[in-house]
């Protein structure tokens, strides 16, 4: 990942046999950059194992319902006045 023409990040992605998902994101490296993060880091990262991605489970395809809906009219239909 870059900004700006600077490398801010970098990680090897493997994705599904479709294309369309990854399924792995591993050697992940933050690279010392000129953009300060907004916020500081709070804690040591070196005192804990951090996971920079983490897999989020399948999303399932919602099924549409059968039969359509029909939305009656708000209003009556005007009648057309011949002045």
């Amino acid at each position: 990942m870059a900004y700006d023409e600077e490398t801010l990040a970098q990680d090897h992605v493997s994705y599904a046999p479709n294309q369309r998902r990854s399924m792995a994101v591993t050697d992940a490296r933050l690279f010392e950059n000129r953009f300060p993060s907004p916020r500081p880091f709070l804690w040591d990262l070196s005192d804990v194992a951090w996971h920079l991605v983490l897999r989020a489970p399948p999303s399932h395809r919602r099924h549409r319902r059968q039969g359509a809906a029909v939305q009656e009219s708000l209003f009556p239909p005007q009648a057309e006045s011949h002045e």
